[in-house]
């Protein structure tokens, strides 16, 4: 981990998301740079140091469990944490088998993505409640 506070990219296809995630996470974590698809945050890790990626799932022209696999494969030391709206058993569970020490909600961002980032910094996995669950249908009206 480099010196002082820890460094972090975020990526999610969703500007509101990012800017709210830097301003919630900014007291703690130095947000080194925000990214709208896989495929530039990968690019940005070969480029710059970081101590860990926060991705989405879904993300157009590189989906979030293919840019893990890319950075885990030539950074092992990058920790992936993984924030998405996908939530259930296989999603958690392809996310760890790539390689992911974390995986939030993001209905639950607020209250617990910074405790799972420094959780899965000091190597400690973390997941959130709800997203061992399937997300629960709508009724229909």
């Amino acid at each position: 981990m480099s010196q002082g506070r820890p460094r972090v990219f975020l990526a999610d296809d969703h500007r509101i998301v990012t800017e709210a995630l830097t301003l919630l996470l900014r007291d703690e974590f130095d947000v080194a740079g925000t990214f709208a698809n896989g495929r530039n945050v990968v690019a940005a890790v070969d480029c710059q140091p970081v101590d860990a990626v926060i991705l989405d799932v879904t993300m157009p022209g590189m989906n979030g469990f293919e840019a893990a696999r890319r950075i885990s494969a030539k950074h092992p030391e990058v920790v992936i944490v993984f924030l998405s709206v996908h939530t259930g058993r296989p999603y958690v569970e392809e996310a760890f088998r790539i390689g992911a020490k974390a995986y939030v909600s993001k209905p639950r961002a607020a209250t617990e993505l910074a405790a799972a980032i420094r959780s899965a910094l000091s190597g400690v996995r973390y997941v959130s409640r709800s997203a061992w669950q399937p997300p629960v249908p709508q009724e229909s009206r």
